[in-house]
């Protein structure tokens, strides 16, 4: 699986960092580096939706707040299952 976080000034405005290093240390503790690729990148010119987050392609907005839940539902299932 293949995370891409956007690392362009909105999304670093609303809190992209925190969310890497959030999903970074999820990804740690559970154990899915080897099922998990995860990377900063250039603006994804969805600045409405920031922090633009993508997993295989597929676009998703989430936020310091929501990064755990947002963990549970799109990423351990993909990756475990």
């Amino acid at each position: 699986m293949k995370i891409d976080v956007c690392a362009g000034n909105a999304c670093k405005a609303k809190g992209s960092e925190q969310v890497m290093e959030q999903l970074r240390a999820l990804i740690d503790e559970n154990d899915l580096d080897a099922a998990v690729s995860m990377k900063d990148v250039g603006c994804m010119t969805n600045c409405g939706k920031a922090v633009c987050v993508t997993i295989d392609g597929n676009l998703y907005s989430v936020s310091p707040e929501t990064a755990g839940l947002f963990f549970k539902d799109h990423v351990m299932g993909r990756a475990i299952g």
